[in-house]
């Protein structure tokens, strides 16, 4: 009952940040347009990393990005009256200016927008694929090894409810042409149930809060800074708390009687 809530609050929590990314995204749509009204006929950049169709025409499964949707191009010259606007990403951005402006090699360039570059690729073009490692690596936890009695256990399910990015190193091969950045993710503290069956019996044997680490690798071609791969290099996991059986249904006998108490307190209150 508790996991089926969790998993309610978890889907609430996802829906309101989908609805306030959204109306932001529109937000800032209006903003730039209101601009450009103003602005009689000068050009308007549009600098993002944000990499997704709301704003982007993409190709491929990599989701590469091509140009802005033309479907804005057209609401921009219909509200403005021209069409002189342009969407960029940083990288792109910060390579066009130190050209202009001869002020910093490529090396330079990066060093300056690794981490926005990085949190662009993983939660935008590398998400799926970042998330489908961190649950294969994290199905194959010997939970023996975390507690000799979780043995002949049934496959716990696993439920990753986000990812933060960590420590990030930059550096580059040996010809100068290709940078590697080095990434650590950590993913939000989880429990998994661990569960023993015995005949028609479902036996609860306890529950661990586990923090998983996931190391990836993304590998930037200097040639062509558009150009971009990943590798997955390691998976670790901490843990943070075990709890046998009885613990488990102690604070399940708790949370119902508060959430019961919570109930009655509501029902009087009316």
């Amino acid at each position: 009952m508790d996991e089926d809530k969790d998993k309610a609050s978890k889907g609430e929590i996802d829906s309101f940040e989908t609805r306030i990314r959204k109306y932001g995204d529109l937000f800032v749509w209006k903003e730039i347009l209101s601009i450009g009204s103003r602005e009689n006929g000068k050009k308007v950049l549009f600098i993002t990393n944000d990499v997704k169709e709301d704003w982007w025409v993409l190709k491929g499964e990599q989701k590469d990005v091509v140009c802005m949707r033309d479907e804005l191009r057209q609401e921009y010259l219909g509200t403005v009256g021209n069409d002189n606007i342009e969407f960029m990403n940083l990288s792109k951005f910060y390579e066009l200016f130190s050209d202009y402006y001869k002020m910093c090699d490529i090396k330079t360039t990066l060093e300056l927008e690794y981490r926005v570059y990085v949190h662009g690729l993983v939660y935008g073009k590398y998400m799926s694929e970042i998330e489908e490692k961190m649950y294969e690596r994290a199905e194959k936890i010997e939970w023996e090894d975390i507690n000799p009695d979780f043995h002949n256990i049934n496959v716990p399910d696993i439920n990753i409810y986000g990812f933060d990015i960590g420590e990030i190193t930059l550096h580059y091969d040996d010809d100068g042409e290709t940078a590697f950045y080095d990434v650590v993710l950590s993913t939000d503290p989880f429990f998994v149930e661990i569960n023993r069956k015995d005949g028609e019996l479902f036996l609860l044997l306890g529950d661990v809060e586990i923090m998983g680490n996931l190391m990836i690798q993304i590998q930037r071609d200097l040639r062509n800074l558009d150009e971009d791969g990943l590798s997955i290099k390691d998976f670790s996991y901490d843990v943070l708390l075990i709890r046998d059986a009885q613990e488990v249904l102690l604070e399940r006998e708790q949370d119902a009687k508060a959430e019961m108490d919570d109930a009655l307190e509501e029902y009087y209150r009316h």
